[in-house]
């Protein structure tokens, strides 16, 4: 059966397929997949997209679990794989970007204010988040610096022994609403783009930060003298609670997903001059619904206003 595409009908396909951030983002050396629209980088939006794949996927995620990203469709695996492979390698602004991930994944609320008190809520809590070098470096603390601009009389206050005079008032602090969020998390990765990555997150809850906090030896002074930040250094962050794997895919799956049969072809043709544009695994379901298919883009040009 032949079949060929309207200007009308292509219109619409072309507003609810094509433009939706497509990017050729696969240079010649690594396959011909072509036209994958891309997870941006952009933590807001990183999240949404996150959000909308694993959903499609009837994924979801528990806080804490191992995560294994190459459970899900090769289409998929590309696309996480070479956000991944940006948004690690990059370090410019890879701290805020890396919440939209860790949001997505979890499907939680992430604040548009970077400086907000918390950096993303999952369900299971407020969480601030850390993306470290090393498990051995000393991170800082955003909510500290957040909290005693509003209360400066706190100021300091961490950083003086444990006298009986002052754990009374230090106790406080750590207790006043949103000193503290509900989870601390410090993520390192391990591996590069050719071996594949494992993103090991260490989980500090709030009263065991409490606990931390209280202990003078575990304060670092800020990174610059006269900042009001915090950082702290434990030895826990040599317990890894969970990790997430990057997904990987072979040579041969690319080519598998970019080679059309017969039928394939002969559907791929009907889009004439715009075929170039339509990414082969839609040429691949569409051919699977081709009735189906057909009639919604009927029924859809009747509708189209």
């Amino acid at each position: 059966m032949k079949i060929k595409i309207s200007p009308q009908q292509f219109k619409i396909i072309k507003e609810n397929v094509i433009d939706q951030d497509v990017e050729d983002f696969f240079s010649a050396e690594k396959g011909k997949f072509h036209l994958l629209a891309p997870i941006p980088i952009n933590r807001t939006t990183a999240s949404e997209v996150i959000k909308r794949i694993l959903k499609s996927e009837n994924k979801k995620y528990l806080f804490g679990q191992d995560i294994d990203l190459n459970e899900l469709s090769l289409v998929n695996r590309l696309r996480f794989g070479v956000y991944l492979d940006e948004l690690l390698t990059e370090t410019a602004t890879r701290g805020h970007n890396f919440e939209g991930f860790m949001a997505g994944i979890f499907d939680g609320y992430l604040p548009k204010d970077t400086n907000y008190w918390f950096d993303y809520r999952i369900i299971d809590g407020t969480v601030e988040q850390k993306f470290l070098r090393s498990s051995s470096e000393s991170p800082q603390l955003k909510t500290y610096s957040n909290f005693i601009k509003q209360h400066p009389e706190y100021d300091g206050l961490l950083e003086q022994p444990n006298s009986p005079e002052n754990l009374k008032e230090k106790i406080k602090m750590l207790n006043e609403p949103e000193f503290l969020t509900d989870y601390y998390i410090f993520s390192t990765k391990k591996g590069n783009t050719t071996t594949g990555y494992k993103i090991e997150n260490y989980v500090i809850p709030k009263q065991e930060m409490i606990q931390i906090l209280l202990n003078p030896e575990n304060i670092k002074a800020p990174k610059v003298q006269g900042q009001t930040a915090l950082r702290i250094s434990y030895t826990k962050l040599g317990d890894i609670d969970f990790t997430i794997t990057s997904p990987r895919y072979k040579a041969s799956e690319l080519n598998e997903l970019v080679k059309l049969n017969e039928k394939e072809q002969a559907v791929l043709s009907a889009f004439g001059k715009h075929s170039d544009h339509i990414r082969p695994d839609v040429i691949k379901d569409i051919t699977k619904m081709l009735p189906e298919f057909i009639e919604s883009l009927i029924q859809a040009e009747e509708n189209y206003e």
